[in-house]
C-alpha cells in the first residue's frame, strides 16, 4: 500500500500515512478468507508498517500489532493458502514481520531485557529465508520485490480490443 511504502522508505511522518494505513486496514480485515494471496498478505504488511509507524511514542501498540501481524502470517502457512506462502514472497512477507517486531525491540526502551526475544526473532527470519546469519533486515532488493503487486493476468477477448 502507498502508506507502507511511505514508511518503509523514510517518510512515515507525514500526515496521511497513519490515515492511509488506517484505511488499509480496514480494507484487508474485508476481504474474504479465500482472497488472492497477495491481497492477503496486506493486513500483516500493514500491521507492520503501523506499528514502525507508532514506535517508540506507543510501545505497547506496536508491539501488539506486530504480535498480530506475526499471528496472521503463522494462521496463513498453516491453512489452505500455506503453499502460496512457503516460498517466494511469501517467505519474505513472513520475514519481514520478524525483523519488524525484532526491529521494534532493539529500539524500545526495554531493548537491554529484551536481546533474547530481538535474537530469536532475527533467526525465525534467517530460517525462512536459509540465510546462514540471524537477519537484521531485508534487504532494498527483497523489500522492492515483496512490495511489488502485479494484478492477475485477465484473458484479452476480440470484443475487448474494439474489432
Amino acid at each position: 500500500t502507498l502508506g507502507e511504502l511511505a514508511v518503509r522508505s523514510g517518510e512515515g511522518t507525514q500526515r496521511w500515512v497513519r490515515p492511509m494505513l488506517l484505511a488499509a486496514l480496514r480494507e484487508a480485515e474485508a476481504l474474504p478468507e479465500n482472497a488472492d494471496p497477495v491481497l492477503t498478505a496486506t493486513l500483516w504488511r500493514t500491521l507492520s508498517s503501523l506499528a514502525l509507524l507508532l514506535g517508540r511514542n506507543e510501545p505497547v501498540s506496536a508491539e501488539g500489532l506486530l504480535r498480530s501481524a506475526i499471528d496472521h502470517t503463522e494462521k496463513v502457512a498453516k491453512g489452505p493458502m500455506a503453499p502460496a506462502f512457503a516460498s517466494g514472497r511469501g517467505l519474505l512477507w513472513r520475514a519481514q514481520a520478524l525483523t519488524d517486531f525484532a526491529k521494534l525491540l532493539e529500539d524500545s526502551r526495554r531493548a537491554e531485557e529484551r536481546k533474547t526475544d530481538t535474537a530469536r526473532l532475527r533467526e525465525q527470519a534467517a530460517a525462512l529465508l536459509k540465510a546462514e546469519k540471524p537477519i537484521v533486515e531485508l534487504s532494498p532488493q527483497e523489500l522492492r520485490w515483496s512490495m511489488a503487486w502485479l494484478p492477475p493476468v485477465q484473458a484479452v477477448e476480440e470484443k475487448d480490443l474494439g474489432f
